[in-house]
């Protein structure tokens, strides 16, 4: 969060969402455990950028006054996510083959991606609205 981008919140978001389909993919398909271990440090990597740019969007994008609310839907639909991926992977390992359990987040990622794609032009266009509200907003002073 200390380094300045470049780059719009929006299409960072899109890419992190992204890059995080991709590297979830050959999960499943890991031969051995050294193999799988280091997909899966890659993939936990991928995490972190689509939480601190969702994070980051909800922070520019939402009232200030509604902050705290959207950052708690937030957390809760992540907490919920993950109660639901945990139960459908043990699942597949308990009645199927264990290594498929890992399809499940793959699963998830892609619909993330997909759910990203569909939203990609509205959240831009809500986040150029809320830079375009900033800049005309009066500077206060300190009396």
């Amino acid at each position: 969060g200390a380094k300045e981008f470049r780059v719009a919140l929006p299409r960072q978001f899109f890419a992190a969402v992204c890059g995080l389909a991709v590297v979830t993919l050959p999960l499943a398909a890991m031969g051995n455990l050294w193999l799988l271990g280091m997909a899966s440090f890659v993939a936990g990597f991928a995490v972190a950028p689509v939480l601190i740019a969702g994070s980051s969007l909800i922070e520019h994008i939402v009232p200030a006054n509604r902050l705290t609310e959207s950052m708690t839907w937030t957390a809760g639909g992540l907490s919920v996510g993950l109660a639901g991926g945990l139960l459908f992977a043990g699942w597949i390992v308990d009645n199927l083959d264990p290594s498929l359990a890992y399809l499940v987040t793959s699963g998830a990622a892609l619909l993330a991606f997909a759910v990203a794609s569909t939203v990609r032009k509205q959240i831009s266009r809500v986040y150029e609205g809320s830079l375009v509200g900033l800049q005309t907003m009066p500077a206060i002073s300190a009396v």
